[in-house]
């Protein structure tokens, strides 16, 4: 259940879903990047390779990349620059708008399940002990997150953070968001659907502040026998549909909306990853 705090007057923040059994360095492997004006989440993939929207990314070859959250044997570091190549980035049309999950299903296809790239660097700031551990079943493009198995989104979305006192002067923005990062990432959670398209899709029946700067941040579940969380996707948008009632198959009422975490599956994008590395 998302819980939100604040007065009325002011924004709702909403508050850390992580449960108690996970402990915190295994969501480690997803972390804070800003690529120019566009700020998103990461996932550490191995020694020299992030996953992220290309959306955050972009479409050009070489970015330079702030890195951000980065765990190492000393803390975590503020920010750390490098420059990222594009090794391979999925169909996805950034012109395309999403409003409404129910009648643009083949908007959403393309346009959620190819907003992934591959990026890897020369000179890498992370250790490779914190990649995420896939999930097995997650490596066949035909296989799909079984209907209510719960899923954990994982970012660094602003939605988390108190605001500013602007009357304050003991710490700075910039100082905030640095505190605000160092005891991240920030999780959201709910329960796989099934969808008649094969869409990666959550769905979260609370009212919540759009999570901006968690596009690009781990999808995953709860592997109990293991005791750890196995990555099977990228969060990516989120947006509303429609709760319907079936009446005995006779007929189905609306009773009302819906809010829907969109994800991209990543099968594809641990084939780009083999084909790199061949």
């Amino acid at each position: 259940m998302v819980v939100a705090s604040g007065c009325q007057s002011g924004r709702s923040v909403v508050v850390d879903q992580r449960p108690d059994y996970i402990p915190l360095e295994q969501i480690e492997s997803t972390i804070c990047i800003k690529v120019g004006i566009a700020q998103g989440s990461a996932v550490i993939l191995d020694s020299t390779h992030l996953l992220t929207c290309i959306h955050v990314f972009g479409h050009e070859k070489t970015q330079e990349v702030s890195l951000f959250g980065i765990c190492t044997s000393s803390g975590k570091f503020d920010q750390i620059k490098s420059d990222f190549h594009l090794v391979d980035e999925g169909e996805y049309d950034d012109e395309v708008e999403f409003t409404d999950l129910d009648s643009q299903w083949d908007l959403y296809k393309t346009g959620v399940d190819g907003d992934w790239a591959l990026i890897k660097t020369d000179k890498p700031h992370w250790d490779a002990k914190n990649a995420a551990i896939i999930h097995p079943a997650a490596v066949d493009p035909e296989w799909v997150v079984p209907e209510g198995t719960e899923l954990f989104l994982v970012g660094y979305s602003p939605i988390f953070m108190e605001e500013t006192d602007e009357q304050s002067d003991t710490i700075s923005d910039y100082d905030k968001r640095m505190l605000f990062i160092k005891h991240g990432p920030y999780t959201l959670c709910g329960r796989a659907i099934t969808t008649d398209r094969g869409l990666g899709t959550v769905e979260h029946f609370e009212d919540w502040p759009a999570a901006v700067g968690h596009s690009g941040g781990g999808v995953y579940l709860w592997n109990a026998d293991a005791e750890r969380l196995e990555l099977v996707g990228i969060f990516n948008t989120v947006t509303i549909g429609h709760y319907n009632f079936d009446f005995f198959g006779i007929t189905k009422v609306n009773v009302g909306k819906r809010n829907f975490l969109l994800y991209s599956p990543i099968a594809p994008v641990l084939q780009a990853l083999k084909s790199d590395k061949e």
